[in-house]
């Protein structure tokens, strides 16, 4: 028992060391740009795409980045090496959270309404029957919940003239590049 505590700091202060050193290291990005805007997205390693190929017509495909070499433009996900220039469309990860809160509130509440005054006209007041402008109300609460959370929906950013990919490797260790004169 008392050999317990000393083992546990020491795996504590081993797991630390090494997640330092691994954020201290050079990170590579997938860059997403547009043209004349200063935003950026970028995608770590370990992070999942959804994205489409060129001359591809099978779909969508979604994997998971292993690495990304920025010298060659390869990225490898999941074991399948794909380059840069051969996707032609990725699904932007950037729902705008409020607009999808009040969606998800709306259809819940609109279900919840519709629920709720079935069961009570079939149960409890069978006398009075099921409201209509209650179930008229819920669906039109959960109509504009989907309506809502459809327009802020995820982004298709189509890599063309204007939007490109960008492998970055960024480096912060080792010593600066020689000069040249």
């Amino acid at each position: 028992m008392q050999f317990i505590v000393p083992k546990t700091v020491l795996c504590i202060v081993v797991v630390l060391t090494a997640v330092c050193i691994q954020f201290t290291s050079a990170q590579k990005v997938l860059q997403l740009e547009r043209a004349g805007s200063l935003k950026t997205q970028k995608i770590h390693i370990g992070e999942s795409i959804t994205f489409k190929l060129r001359h591809d017509d099978a779909g969508w495909y979604e994997r998971m980045i292993f690495d990304l070499d920025p010298d060659t433009g390869y990225l490898n996900l999941e074991g399948v090496h794909v380059h840069v220039d051969s996707i032609s469309m990725i699904k932007a990860e950037n729902r705008p959270l409020v607009p999808t809160l009040i969606g998800t509130a709306l259809q819940a509440g609109g279900a919840n309404m519709i629920l709720f005054d079935v069961s009570r006209g079939l149960t409890w007041d069978k006398e009075r029957g099921i409201d209509e402008t209650t179930v008229i109300a819920g669906a039109a609460n959960v109509g504009v919940g989907t309506i809502l959370k459809a327009l802020f929906r995820n982004k298709v950013f189509k890599v063309g003239k204007r939007k490109r990919l960008r492998l970055l490797d960024l480096d912060f260790g080792g010593p600066p590049p020689p000069l040249k004169s």
